[in-house]
Protein backbone atom coordinates (compact mmCIF):
# COMPACT_ATOMS: atom_id res chain seq x y z
CA UNK A 1 0.00 0.00 0.00
CA UNK A 2 3.19 2.21 0.12
CA UNK A 3 4.94 2.88 -2.92
CA UNK A 4 7.97 1.14 -3.75
CA UNK A 5 10.58 3.12 -5.32
CA UNK A 6 12.65 0.34 -6.95
CA UNK A 7 9.24 -0.81 -9.24
CA UNK A 8 8.03 2.83 -9.32
CA UNK A 9 10.84 4.44 -10.55
CA UNK A 10 12.19 2.02 -12.79
CA UNK A 11 9.17 0.92 -14.81
CA UNK A 12 8.32 4.62 -14.49
CA UNK A 13 5.35 4.59 -12.84
CA UNK A 14 6.44 7.23 -10.65
CA UNK A 15 9.32 10.23 -11.71
CA UNK A 16 11.86 10.42 -9.31
CA UNK A 17 10.78 13.92 -7.94
CA UNK A 18 6.80 12.39 -7.25
CA UNK A 19 8.15 9.44 -5.09
CA UNK A 20 10.41 12.16 -3.02
CA UNK A 21 7.38 14.09 -2.58
CA UNK A 22 4.93 11.31 -1.94
CA UNK A 23 2.71 11.71 1.21
CA UNK A 24 0.44 9.38 2.23
CA UNK A 25 -3.44 10.08 1.80
CA UNK A 26 -4.57 12.42 5.10
CA UNK A 27 -7.73 9.37 4.53
CA UNK A 28 -6.15 6.64 5.79
CA UNK A 29 -4.48 8.17 8.54
CA UNK A 30 -5.49 9.30 11.83
CA UNK A 31 -2.89 12.27 12.65
CA UNK A 32 -1.84 15.21 11.27
CA UNK A 33 0.02 15.55 9.52
CA UNK A 34 0.36 12.49 8.10
CA UNK A 35 3.41 10.10 8.04
CA UNK A 36 5.30 9.46 5.38
CA UNK A 37 5.41 5.48 4.78
CA UNK A 38 8.12 4.24 1.95
CA UNK A 39 9.53 0.54 1.09
CA UNK A 40 12.79 -1.30 -0.45
CA UNK A 41 14.25 -3.77 -1.01
CA UNK A 42 17.47 -2.43 -1.54
CA UNK A 43 20.43 -2.42 0.05
CA UNK A 44 21.62 0.30 2.31
CA UNK A 45 24.00 1.70 0.10
CA UNK A 46 21.36 2.21 -2.51
CA UNK A 47 18.73 3.47 -0.36
CA UNK A 48 16.31 6.19 -1.41
CA UNK A 49 18.06 8.34 0.55
CA UNK A 50 21.33 8.18 -0.61
CA UNK A 51 24.34 8.66 -3.34
CA UNK A 52 27.02 7.34 -2.33
CA UNK A 53 27.84 4.06 0.45
CA UNK A 54 29.33 7.02 2.60
CA UNK A 55 26.22 8.53 2.77
CA UNK A 56 24.54 5.40 3.95
CA UNK A 57 24.44 6.03 7.60
CA UNK A 58 24.81 10.00 7.77
CA UNK A 59 21.95 10.41 5.14
CA UNK A 60 18.62 9.12 7.11
CA UNK A 61 17.33 12.24 8.89
CA UNK A 62 16.83 12.78 12.27
CA UNK A 63 13.07 12.62 12.52
CA UNK A 64 13.59 9.02 9.92
CA UNK A 65 13.18 5.61 11.15
CA UNK A 66 13.82 2.36 9.37
CA UNK A 67 12.61 -0.88 10.07
CA UNK A 68 14.72 -3.60 8.81
CA UNK A 69 13.26 -6.71 8.88
CA UNK A 70 15.47 -9.99 8.50
CA UNK A 71 14.30 -13.47 7.60
CA UNK A 72 16.14 -17.26 8.59
CA UNK A 73 18.50 -17.34 5.35
CA UNK A 74 16.72 -20.60 4.25
CA UNK A 75 12.95 -19.67 4.39
CA UNK A 76 14.29 -16.64 2.40
CA UNK A 77 15.83 -19.20 -0.49
CA UNK A 78 12.59 -21.06 -0.85
CA UNK A 79 10.28 -17.62 -0.54
CA UNK A 80 12.49 -16.20 -3.43
CA UNK A 81 12.37 -19.61 -5.13
CA UNK A 82 8.81 -19.32 -5.71
CA UNK A 83 8.30 -15.48 -6.27
CA UNK A 84 10.74 -16.72 -9.44
CA UNK A 85 8.71 -19.00 -10.70
CA UNK A 86 6.10 -16.88 -10.45
CA UNK A 87 6.94 -14.21 -11.53
CA UNK A 88 6.15 -13.32 -15.07
CA UNK A 89 9.34 -11.26 -15.77
CA UNK A 90 11.89 -13.76 -14.61
CA UNK A 91 10.61 -16.84 -16.54
CA UNK A 92 12.87 -18.96 -14.62
CA UNK A 93 11.66 -22.82 -15.62
CA UNK A 94 14.50 -24.40 -13.63
CA UNK A 95 14.29 -26.71 -10.30
CA UNK A 96 14.81 -25.81 -6.94
CA UNK A 97 18.53 -27.69 -6.69
CA UNK A 98 19.02 -25.12 -9.97
CA UNK A 99 17.78 -22.04 -8.24
CA UNK A 100 19.60 -22.55 -5.29
CA UNK A 101 22.86 -24.13 -6.08
CA UNK A 102 23.45 -21.88 -9.26
CA UNK A 103 21.31 -18.50 -8.28
CA UNK A 104 20.74 -17.88 -4.71
CA UNK A 105 24.31 -19.15 -3.29
CA UNK A 106 25.71 -17.24 -5.46
CA UNK A 107 23.86 -14.12 -5.57
CA UNK A 108 22.78 -14.34 -8.72
CA UNK A 109 19.26 -13.24 -7.51
CA UNK A 110 16.78 -9.87 -7.08
CA UNK A 111 18.60 -7.57 -4.72
CA UNK A 112 21.56 -10.00 -5.22
CA UNK A 113 23.35 -11.82 -2.21
CA UNK A 114 21.66 -12.23 0.96
CA UNK A 115 24.66 -11.98 3.45
CA UNK A 116 26.18 -8.89 1.32
CA UNK A 117 22.47 -6.87 1.73
CA UNK A 118 22.59 -8.35 5.60
CA UNK A 119 26.11 -6.71 6.01
CA UNK A 120 25.23 -3.51 4.14
CA UNK A 121 21.98 -2.55 6.75
CA UNK A 122 23.62 -4.39 9.81
CA UNK A 123 26.10 -1.41 9.89
CA UNK A 124 24.07 1.30 9.58
CA UNK A 125 21.52 -0.32 12.64
CA UNK A 126 24.85 -0.21 14.24
CA UNK A 127 26.07 3.19 13.65
CA UNK A 128 22.40 4.52 13.85
CA UNK A 129 20.16 2.51 16.28
CA UNK A 130 17.87 5.46 17.22
CA UNK A 131 16.94 5.30 13.65
CA UNK A 132 17.29 1.75 11.97
CA UNK A 133 15.39 -0.78 14.25
CA UNK A 134 16.33 -4.81 13.38
CA UNK A 135 14.08 -7.26 13.54
CA UNK A 136 13.37 -10.50 12.36
CA UNK A 137 10.21 -12.37 10.49
CA UNK A 138 10.51 -15.03 13.51
CA UNK A 139 10.02 -12.66 16.03
CA UNK A 140 7.18 -11.24 14.65
CA UNK A 141 5.78 -14.64 13.81
CA UNK A 142 6.65 -15.55 17.47
CA UNK A 143 5.11 -12.56 19.33
CA UNK A 144 3.43 -9.78 16.82
CA UNK A 145 1.93 -8.14 19.61
CA UNK A 146 5.02 -7.47 21.63
CA UNK A 147 6.46 -6.65 18.11
CA UNK A 148 3.91 -4.70 17.31
CA UNK A 149 4.53 -2.22 20.90
CA UNK A 150 8.37 -2.40 19.87
CA UNK A 151 7.95 -0.96 16.52
CA UNK A 152 5.69 2.03 18.25
CA UNK A 153 7.73 2.99 20.60
CA UNK A 154 10.63 2.99 18.61
CA UNK A 155 8.84 5.87 16.13
CA UNK A 156 7.40 7.72 18.86
CA UNK A 157 3.68 6.58 18.38
CA UNK A 158 2.14 6.25 21.64
CA UNK A 159 -0.26 3.14 21.17
CA UNK A 160 -2.90 2.41 23.30
CA UNK A 161 -3.34 -1.61 24.26
CA UNK A 162 -6.45 -1.54 21.81
CA UNK A 163 -4.29 0.16 18.87
CA UNK A 164 -1.99 -2.59 18.62
CA UNK A 165 -4.35 -4.88 18.86
CA UNK A 166 -6.27 -3.81 15.88
CA UNK A 167 -2.56 -3.54 14.46
CA UNK A 168 -2.36 -7.22 15.13
CA UNK A 169 -5.47 -8.42 13.72
CA UNK A 170 -4.51 -6.32 10.46
CA UNK A 171 -1.00 -8.12 10.43
CA UNK A 172 -1.83 -11.50 10.00
CA UNK A 173 -0.92 -13.35 7.41
CA UNK A 174 -4.18 -14.56 6.95
CA UNK A 175 -5.76 -10.35 6.60
CA UNK A 176 -3.07 -9.60 4.88
CA UNK A 177 -3.91 -12.29 2.48
CA UNK A 178 -7.71 -11.66 2.03
CA UNK A 179 -7.09 -7.85 1.40
CA UNK A 180 -4.58 -8.58 -1.36
CA UNK A 181 -7.09 -11.21 -2.54
CA UNK A 182 -9.64 -8.15 -2.78
CA UNK A 183 -7.10 -5.36 -4.38
CA UNK A 184 -5.79 -8.51 -7.11
CA UNK A 185 -9.89 -8.60 -8.00
CA UNK A 186 -9.58 -5.15 -8.33
CA UNK A 187 -6.66 -4.79 -10.60
CA UNK A 188 -8.27 -7.69 -12.73
CA UNK A 189 -11.12 -6.16 -13.49
CA UNK A 190 -9.49 -3.13 -14.47
CA UNK A 191 -7.50 -5.06 -17.06
CA UNK A 192 -4.00 -4.95 -14.80
CA UNK A 193 -1.75 -7.53 -14.02
CA UNK A 194 -1.24 -9.15 -10.81
CA UNK A 195 1.47 -11.25 -9.37
CA UNK A 196 -0.28 -14.59 -8.03
CA UNK A 197 1.13 -15.93 -4.67
CA UNK A 198 2.60 -13.01 -3.93
CA UNK A 199 1.02 -13.79 -0.15
CA UNK A 200 2.15 -17.52 -0.43
CA UNK A 201 2.33 -19.27 2.62
CA UNK A 202 3.91 -16.89 5.67
CA UNK A 203 5.52 -19.78 7.61
CA UNK A 204 8.79 -20.06 9.37
CA UNK A 205 10.72 -23.04 9.40
CA UNK A 206 9.24 -24.38 5.85
CA UNK A 207 12.93 -24.68 4.58
CA UNK A 208 12.44 -28.00 6.18
CA UNK A 209 10.22 -29.41 3.56
CA UNK A 210 12.49 -28.43 0.93
CA UNK A 211 16.04 -28.68 1.98
CA UNK A 212 17.62 -32.21 0.66
CA UNK A 213 20.58 -33.32 3.57
CA UNK A 214 22.99 -31.82 0.98
CA UNK A 215 21.91 -28.68 0.48
CA UNK A 216 21.78 -28.06 3.91
CA UNK A 217 25.55 -29.41 4.62
CA UNK A 218 26.48 -27.28 1.22
CA UNK A 219 24.15 -24.32 2.61
CA UNK A 220 25.68 -24.43 6.71
CA UNK A 221 29.57 -23.96 4.86
CA UNK A 222 28.65 -20.87 2.78
CA UNK A 223 26.26 -19.41 5.39
CA UNK A 224 29.88 -20.05 7.78
CA UNK A 225 32.16 -18.42 4.79
CA UNK A 226 29.72 -15.77 3.75
CA UNK A 227 29.45 -14.16 7.60
CA UNK A 228 33.46 -13.93 8.09
CA UNK A 229 33.57 -12.26 4.39
CA UNK A 230 30.77 -9.78 5.68
CA UNK A 231 31.76 -9.86 9.64
CA UNK A 232 27.87 -10.69 10.28
CA UNK A 233 27.68 -11.75 14.13
CA UNK A 234 26.46 -15.39 13.99
CA UNK A 235 23.68 -14.40 16.81
CA UNK A 236 21.87 -12.72 13.70
CA UNK A 237 20.80 -15.90 12.53
CA UNK A 238 19.65 -17.56 15.65
CA UNK A 239 16.00 -17.83 14.69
Amino acid sequence: MSPWGELLCCVGRMTTDEFIDFQSPPSTQSISPTRRVLKTHAPAQLAPWTGTADEATAGIQAGARVIVVTRNPKDAAVSLFHHTKDGKSFEFKGGWAEFLHKLFLPGIVESGCYWEWTASWWKVHQAHEDRVMWISYEELKQDLPGSIAKVAKFCNIEATPGQIQTTVEASTFSSMKKVTAEEDAKKLASGKQVKKNHIRQGLKGAWTKVFTVNDVDVFNEHHAKKCEEFSLPTELFSF
